[in-house]
């Protein structure tokens, strides 16, 4: 078995080992419930200690499989190869710990992202210079040609560069996350991360399948006023614990979330949840590029036509009397 087969191969237990842990998380409560009656709740911390080691190798094995030759050797060419997006994973480590960041799994997270990022953009920009050199080709048209030449191979690169954006979106959210928790009366306001939160009113109506309490809020940027915000706790027939409905600001940078906790019936004051979370569209580009780079390596790919002569048919032969 070739080196690359092996990566390949290694690649795909782990990506059915983080399958089955996730499904494992998913399914463990709703079987616990139903066999012995006991609520059992699986949060954060599982997933994060259980598919983050999972995610880092992955990352690793992306990054490293397209500069691994099929039937080894080559091995001062594989140096050449891993030389930048070695350096890149490097400065980016160097500059992280600088930083202050000093949580493990994010480091090493970041760390073989941008090792992988380079590595699959190093694939495109080499092989479209060869095609400069080779044919005198523009860049844009030599980059076009060699993607359409083997779509199978530059799809999945582009899918990996999603791999990417999706782990930094991920471990950015969870590592750079910031909450807090206040009890505010109206006209009080509290800030989370460059965000201010003012409550205005508690308001109470009545569905025909629920009740509605909605916590009325006005969202500050600095001083630039956001708009409206009204995160809500629904109360359902039937069911003793409300459910709660957040309100979502999204942005490219960051998204704030503002749950509604708890609130005094006369509406004098309320309990509100602000949590601040970095990069969270990154998860969403990630996992456009990847079907994006899905759909390219499945497209039939250009192959060489080979023309067949048709047979030639024997002429009848004349019989001589």
């Amino acid at each position: 078995m070739s080196t690359r087969e092996t990566v390949f191969l290694v690649n795909n237990l782990l990506f059915t080992a983080f399958t089955f842990t996730v499904l494992l998380g998913t399914l463990f409560p709703l079987v616990a419930e139903a066999v012995r009656g006991v609520k059992v709740s699986v949060g954060a911390p599982f997933f994060n200690r259980m598919t983050v080691p999972l995610t880092v190798a992955l990352l690793f094995l992306v990054g490293v499989g397209p500069v691994l030759p099929w039937r080894g050797g080559g091995r001062d060419r594989l140096k050449r190869r891993l030389r930048l997006p070695a350096s890149a994973g490097a400065v980016t480590a160097v500059v992280l710990l600088t930083l202050g960041l000093h949580a493990f799994w994010s480091v090493l997270a970041f760390t073989f992202a941008a090792f992988t990022l380079v590595t699959n953009v190093q694939e495109f920009v080499s092989g479209a210079a060869a095609r400069m050199r080779a044919h005198g080709e523009a860049a844009w048209r030599a980059l076009f040609r060699l993607v359409a030449g083997n779509n199978r191979r530059y799809g999945g690169y582009l899918a990996h560069i999603g791999v990417v954006a999706l782990a930094v979106g991920i471990t950015a959210s969870s590592t750079f996350r910031a909450e807090r928790q206040a009890t505010l009366v109206a006209g009080q306001s509290m800030s989370v991360e460059g965000y201010r939160v003012r409550f205005d009113r508690v308001r109470a109506w009545q569905e025909p399948h629920r009740w509605v309490i909605a916590a009325e809020l006005t969202a500050f940027s600095g001083e630039r006023e956001l708009g409206a915000l009204d995160p809500r706790l629904n109360f359902y027939n039937g069911r003793q614990e409300p459910v709660t409905t957040p309100a979502v600001r999204s942005r490219p940078v960051n998204d704030l979330y503002v749950n509604l906790l708890a609130f005094e019936q006369d509406g004098s004051n309320a309990t509100l949840s602000v949590i601040v979370e970095p990069m969270v569209w990154w998860i969403w580009l990630g996992g456009f590029i990847v079907a994006l780079g899905g759909i390219m390596a499945s497209l039939p790919g250009r192959r060489a036509s080979v023309r067949v002569a048709a047979p030639i048919s024997p002429q009848p032969v004349e019989e001589v009397a």
